[in-house]
């Protein structure tokens, strides 16, 4: 259509300014279908600029071809989705750590009756372990004065077993300030996604806890001999590369300590104590997803810090 006399295109990316006029009257003899558009447009990489390719006769002379960046959308293919959904799952976890720290930091505290760890050797284990676990030093300052807050509740450990889809066994961790409201939000998450309580007891033999760290660059000869030092019962080769150092809960920090005095690359984000299943149990595809489902209902809840279940990893090993 007739451009308006004076109107101008900007170029969002460099600024650079055309005449619209100029634009038009060059370009609508190139233009008489769709292929030929497409035809003047050459793409390179993603998010790259395109040149349109007037043709010499149709410029006048001092004018400068313009270059218009274009940005084709973004598909995410099912590697690149699966990928996506395992990093949103990562920083769930890494803030579900931090806010049980945090808890756990004023819990010790408060039990203490002090927030120096000088004179409160609880709170120095836990200041120890949040060290380890790299959480920001804002927020432990944050916790440590939420604990002299007379209106911050005491926090008290609440563990709960349940089964889920299939007879998979399911361990429920806490830390909560109000032990009403922590019972009916875990009960009501497992009734509605289908699972059931279960007796105290009945669940927990079915795991045993253990410290877990995850270490690469390094022989499996030279971790053995340096995590075995340290105090750790086993070493596990990992089918996708790497290492799994097992230790006792008491050893935890003193083999990750060793590991790190040999500069071995420890995971820290994916290390740390956990409740292992003694045998894992296979379901079918729908009870995986119901239970997987469930799992995820749990952690959303702000007074849940930890789910620990025995059903088998059905994640696709099609990486394609």
């Amino acid at each position: 259509q007739p451009a308006a006399q004076g109107s101008r295109l900007n170029d969002p990316i460099t600024g650079a300014s055309t005449d619209m006029a100029f634009l038009v009257r060059n370009l609508a003899p190139s233009m008489r279908s769709v292929a030929n558009a497409s035809a003047l447009c050459s793409r390179t990489s993603l998010g790259s600029a395109a040149t349109l390719k007037i043709p010499q006769s149709n410029c006048s002379r001092g004018r400068q071809v313009q270059r218009f960046h274009t940005m084709p959308p973004i598909l995410m293919g099912r590697r690149a989705a699966k990928i996506a959904g395992r990093k949103g799952k990562a920083d769930a976890a890494r803030a579900k750590v931090f806010g049980k720290i945090g808890k756990q930091i004023i819990a010790a505290a408060k039990a203490g009756g002090s927030s120096s760890a000088e004179s409160n050797q609880q709170l120095a284990d836990v200041l120890k372990k949040a060290k380890e676990a790299n959480v920001p030093k804002d927020l432990i300052d944050r916790n440590l004065k939420r604990a002299s807050d007379t209106s911050v509740g005491n926090f008290s450990e609440l563990t709960y077993e349940a089964y889920g889809h299939g007879g998979v066994g399911v361990v429920i961790e806490s830390l909560t300030d109000n032990n009403n409201r922590t019972n009916s939000d875990v009960r009501d998450v497992v009734k509605k996604a289908g699972g059931k309580m279960a007796e105290s007891g009945s669940v927990m033999f079915q795991f045993t806890r253990q410290g877990a760290l995850l270490v690469s660059n390094c022989t499996e000869e030279e971790l053995f001999d340096v995590a075995l030092e340290g105090g750790a019962e086993d070493v596990i080769a990992l089918p996708k590369g790497g290492f799994k150092v097992v230790t006792e809960p008491a050893n935890f920090g003193s083999v990750r300590d060793a590991l790190l005095a040999r500069q071995f690359e420890v995971d820290e984000e994916n290390s740390g104590l956990t409740m292992a299943p003694v045998t894992l149990i296979e379901t079918s595809d729908e009870d995986y997803e119901a239970n997987v489902t469930m799992l995820e209902r749990l952690l959303e809840l702000d007074d849940v810090d930890c789910v620990f279940c025995n059903q088998e990893d059905g994640e696709d090993e099609d990486e394609e």
